[in-house]
């Protein structure tokens, strides 16, 4: 029996160079977004760099300050634990976390800097850049992406004219979207700077919202009833 070789050998052998090549495209890919990550978090230590030379701030704790500090250090039995409630604390102080807000932490905790900067920058509720005073976060997952979350966060953007980043205008507010804030029943809703949550969103609360925080005053509190969770038979 004779057996035909030619053609499928040569195609064999096409098919082997073909993934070779696209092996070492794939390799030359990945380097390429290496790279691109890298100018691009260089860029931002910069930006961030620049805006604290800049403001020509100073980076100290008060003392009520470090009291509070060490409360959160006491309940733990490595300091590491209190990282969050400091870098909390640091971020109430200076607005947001620039590195050497960071770099302060760290040197009063007594831990590594990267340990420190490595918390910092996995948490989006810590701001690592300058940001307005006031932030609109409208939750766009789950319940409240099926009941109107992303119309209302287009719609707080649109009221303060927000820039790509979702600074308003003025400064004073900006807006950005927020994964499963935990109020699906409620749905949709928002937070304010990482703090008072607001429910059954509509243009007119939200009205209300930006009018208030452009006023700088608080928020009332929002008492949101039980559903009732009776099985009807």
């Amino acid at each position: 029996m004779v057996r035909y070789k030619g053609p499928t050998a040569t195609l064999s052998r096409s098919n082997l160079e073909f993934f070779q090549i696209l092996a070492t495209f794939h390799q030359n890919q990945q380097s390429v977004h290496k790279i691109i990550r890298r100018i691009v978090e260089i860029l931002t230590c910069t930006e961030v760099y620049l805006q604290e030379l800049m403001e020509n701030e100073t980076y100290v704790f008060t003392e009520s300050e470090l009291a509070e500090i060490q409360k959160h250090v006491e309940k733990y039995p490595d300091q590491k634990s209190a990282v969050m409630p400091a870098l909390w604390i640091a971020q109430e102080k200076f607005g947001w976390l620039s590195l050497d807000a960071i770099k302060l932490v760290a040197a009063t905790l007594d831990l590594p800097y990267a340990h420190v900067y490595g918390v910092a920058t996995f948490y989006t509720m810590y701001f690592k850049k300058k940001v307005p005073k006031h932030l609109i976060e409208v939750c766009t997952c789950f319940s409240c992406g099926e009941t109107g979350g992303p119309e209302m966060l287009a719609y707080v953007k649109e009221k303060i004219e927000a820039d790509e980043q979702g600074f308003g205008k003025d400064g004073k507010i900006w807006a950005r979207s927020a994964e499963c804030l935990g109020a699906c029943d409620s749905s949709p809703m928002c937070q304010i700077t990482n703090g008072r949550y607001v429910h059954h969103l509509t243009p007119e609360k939200l009205d209300s919202v930006i009018e208030k925080l452009n006023n700088d005053e608080e928020l009332p509190y929002e008492r949101i009833p039980l559903s009732d969770q009776t099985v009807v038979d």
